[in-house]
């Protein structure tokens, strides 16, 4: 009698089997004790088909597993390399319009993600806090953040309405960041240097890159292919942009007034 012969004796027949036919998995006594387990029990044909019919099942079973783990694997593997092809720098032709389409979905993508875990907690207390106040500014404030991934969805699955909703947000953002550059400088310090502190002001420099960022994404998705990738007329494109336009200096004219 071995160390496997009395905890066999409470394993089932298929486990016995198992341990019978993958004998290079488990030491020799175990195979041992599971084939002198399986001879006293005296199993009928029935019990033995069963119980090998209970091992295939378990052997398909294990299959699929792997094979959805390596269609997963194969997945990652397929998105990683688009991913890289999109943003590898070094490119051996022109983008292409499926190029820049991934390259803008992504690049936004990232942006969404920002924007969200650095709002996170200001949307957490709007949703939460009893003393949050709703007025028309603060939807004006968390509609960019709503639009932005609503759009790249609708984007990336190539519909025309998503070109429409991308082209209207790069054209608010162009133009607010636009804005803001004329406001900063039209804004004198308070003179106050703990107030100056407290509220600094974005470098001209950086707003103009945010503005140039924003304006060359823009005028990459008015490109003859990618508005015929989605489909998307020239007065469609104008019309958006326009409108847009127009609705955003109506919204921040105010402030560049003061």
């Amino acid at each position: 009698m071995n160390q496997f012969t009395e905890r066999y004796k409470t394993i089932t027949n298929a486990d016995l089997l198992r341990v019978i036919e993958n004998q290079s998995d488990y030491q020799p006594e175990a195979v041992e004790a599971a084939k002198t387990e399986i001879n006293q029990r005296n199993l009928s044909d029935e019990e033995l088909t069963e119980a090998k019919r209970e091992l295939e099942a378990e052997r398909q079973e294990y299959q699929k597993q792997n094979e959805k783990k390596t269609e997963a694997q194969q997945k990652v593997k397929t998105l990683g390399t688009v991913v890289f092809d999109t943003i590898n720098p070094i490119q051996k032709s022109a983008p292409t319009a499926e190029r820049l389409i991934r390259l803008i979905t992504i690049v936004f993508g990232l942006i969404a993600v920002y924007k969200w875990s650095s709002q996170f907690g200001l949307v957490k207390f709007m949703l939460t806090d009893d003393l949050a106040g709703w007025d028309l500014s603060m939807v004006e404030y968390f509609l960019p953040l709503i639009i932005l991934p609503v759009a790249l969805i609708i984007f990336w699955a190539r519909k025309k309405s998503g070109w429409i909703l991308m082209a209207a947000y790069l054209t608010y953002s162009a133009t607010s960041a636009f804005g803001l550059i004329i406001m900063t400088w039209n804004m004198e310090p308070l003179g106050i240097p703990a107030l100056d502190s407290l509220f600094p002001q974005t470098s001209t420099t950086t707003q103009i890159l945010t503005t140039l960022f924003f304006g060359g994404t823009l005028w990459g998705l008015t490109k003859k292919e990618i508005k015929e990738h989605f489909s998307i007329k020239r007065q469609t494109a104008i019309a958006t942009i326009v409108i847009a336009g127009i609705l955003t200096i109506l919204f921040i004219a105010p402030f560049l007034l003061i």
